[in-house]
């Protein structure tokens, strides 16, 4: 028997994109699209496209946007541009995200939208974007689509320049120009999910309650002779106030005491792990594929024997019916099990069997088939939930170096360590010498 020539690289992805592996489709879609080892072929490569977009590749609905979006024509009886793109930013996908909010922010292929742009911009940038992160960086600098605000325009163009977007560089470069000369630039809390709304809102007040604070502990304890008397005459109010102050400067003293560097590792093995884990998954459903493939193979052979030994028992009471001559054939009646004219039972009794063993073959191969693709869809959930997981560890990964930097502003308006511990200590034995005074005029 010759051997059969060996297939070429194109064959072998087309066999396995037939089959319905979306990894294969969107591959055999790029062959097409980039043209190597092939000719170019818009029309093939967003068939395959397409295809896998059917199975949610959202690497597949990425390009199908871009060629949509190059070419309008296509797009006749068919999704926008910005539908693809749309579909493959509600799945996560970066690439996606970012062309999406592109789309509305030049208002290509939809109308002008530029707070939507802000929206799928921050959702790429908690991805840890640097192009999404540049984006959100001028806009907030220029106020397009979000209220102006220069410190979290030069946080998001500093956090894209530290990953080496050259334009965020220049762009920052301008920010800086643009913040006044005296100010302090503190990341916007609802923005950069650094500090609590709480703190913030309250440092004006704190600041003003620390300073009376500080006046009157000085006062306390300038005047010896004195000292209970004022004591004394301290309100609710005052004593409330400086219980404020111990409470917010704790909470800045935390900004202080944090490990930054291990809480930073911590989440990045965590990310790398669940990273590890989705690859794994992938893995797994690739292998499933093949396995449903190589099932489906075996079932529509199992269904071509059973066919082949249905269409053996109707040809054996087909010859047993008729009659030639009275010398073959038997009328209908019994044959014995060998006979040398005519046909055999045992042969029927062979069919039969074949026929029952094909048919279970057929129904294994199923019940194989409905096996493997519940665990597909396990894979599948399992996948959806490592993906929030993942974009959790982000958004941690953000607030933990968003306190960081707000540890830094802390440091250069001249806060430390030390003085915040001192002067808890100090506030906190000035109400604990305020307290039983209190008790004494009750």
């Amino acid at each position: 028997m010759q051997n059969q020539p060996e297939r070429s690289p194109i064959e072998l992805q087309l066999a396995d994109a037939e089959s319905g592996i979306a990894s294969a489709q969107f591959e055999l879609g790029l062959v097409y699209e980039s043209g190597i080892g092939v000719a170019v072929n818009v029309p093939e490569s967003v068939r395959w496209f397409k295809a896998a977009a059917t199975n949610w590749h959202p690497g597949a609905l990425y390009h199908l946007g871009l060629i949509f979006q190059r070419d309008t024509s296509l797009q006749q009886g068919s999704s926008t541009s910005v539908e693809y793109f749309q579909s493959g930013a509600e799945l996560g996908d970066i690439h996606c995200q970012c062309a999406l909010a592109d789309a509305f922010r030049n208002g290509r292929g939809i109308s002008k939208d530029e707070a939507a742009a802000v929206h799928w911009y921050t959702k790429a940038s908690k991805q840890g974007d640097a192009y999404a992160m540049y984006r959100l960086g001028k806009m907030y600098l220029y106020g397009s689509g979000v209220q102006r605000d220069i410190a979290t325009a030069i946080l998001f163009l500093n956090s894209a320049a530290q990953q080496g977007h050259q334009d965020a560089v220049v762009a920052l470069e301008k920010a800086k120009r643009f913040a006044p000369s005296n100010s302090k630039v503190i990341p916007n809390a609802e923005a950069t999910h650094s500090m609590s709304q709480l703190e913030i809102e309250s440092r004006a007040k704190v600041a003003q309650i620390s300073g009376l604070a500080q006046h009157l502990f000085k006062a306390e304890f300038s005047n010896s002779n004195n000292k209970n008397e004022r004591l004394k005459s301290k309100s609710n109010d005052e004593i409330e106030h400086l219980t404020i102050v111990v409470s917010e400067k704790n909470k800045i003293l935390k900004v202080f005491t944090r490990n930054y560097s291990q809480e930073l590792q911590e989440l990045h093995d965590q990310k790398d792990a669940l990273l590890s884990q989705k690859k794994d998954i992938f893995i797994s459903k690739n292998a499933l594929e093949i396995e449903i493939l190589d099932a489906s193979n075996r079932k529509d052979l199992a269904y071509a024997s059973l066919n082949h030994y249905k269409s053996c028992i109707d040809s054996w009471y087909a010859k047993s019916d008729s009659n030639w001559f009275g010398i073959f054939g038997n009328g209908g009646k019994k044959l014995p099990n060998h006979s040398f004219f005519g046909q055999s039972i045992g042969d029927l009794e062979s069919y039969k069997y074949d026929r029952d063993c094909a048919y279970s073959d057929v129904q294994s191969c199923r019940n194989e088939i409905e096996c493997l693709i519940a665990k597909k869809q396990q894979l599948a959930e399992r996948v959806g939930e490592l993906k929030n997981a993942v974009e959790e560890i982000f958004n941690k990964l953000n607030n933990v170096k968003s306190d960081r930097t707000h540890m830094y502003e802390l440091k250069k308006e001249g806060h430390s360590k030390s003085q915040l511990q001192k002067e808890i200590s100090d506030l906190e034995e000035f109400i604990r010498r305020i307290q039983p005074n209190k008790r004494e005029t009750k």
